[in-house]
């Protein structure tokens, strides 16, 4: 247990952890970069064949370039953009049927964060997490695996039960 194929994991929408220890770039900071992450110079921490072993390293890898990032931020941190927070009410009360949405990179993967609306009343905030895929990934890849077995995996992935379902 614990070696990926990087065409399954590209089928079934899996990031984070699991699709980096694959060799994956799926990183949202490097390919829609929000905040000021297009400002600064970092690296994606890379396994090749996802066993619990890579996962652990690429998450290590992951923890020490964040602490790298803060360090960079220190003397650039960026100052609240109020003219987007105007925008973003304007569109609400000018654009009926208004559809907004967001990459955000997870400690565990892709998270996506839509936003609709009807003129200028929110009307639903839809999160997809990225437990759900990772999920229906993995449960086609635990069969006749111990108990055990099957924790370790979740756990490497940092599943949420309470993400899982959303």
């Amino acid at each position: 247990y614990g070696e990926y194929r990087k065409k399954d994991l590209i089928e079934y929408g899996v990031t984070g952890i699991l699709a980096k220890s694959c060799g994956l770039r799926v990183d949202s900071r490097k390919l829609d970069p929000f905040y000021f992450y297009n400002d600064i110079e970092f690296s994606i921490p890379l396994g090749s064949k996802g066993s619990l072993y890579e996962q652990f390293m690429v998450r290590q890898s992951e923890i020490k370039e964040s602490i790298q990032i803060i360090f960079k931020l220190f003397d650039n941190l960026p100052v609240k953009n109020k003219a987007k927070e105007h925008t973003l009410q304007h569109l609400l009360q000018e654009c009926p049927g208004l559809l907004i949405g967001q990459n955000i990179e997870k400690s565990n993967g892709l998270c996506n964060l839509t936003l609709l609306s009807q003129g200028n009343k929110k009307e639903r905030l839809l999160v997809r997490s990225p437990d759900f895929n990772q999920t229906q990934f993995i449960s086609n890849h635990l069969k006749g695996l111990k108990p055990f077995q099957v924790h370790q995996i979740g756990k490497g992935l940092g599943l949420s039960p309470l993400e899982i379902d959303r």
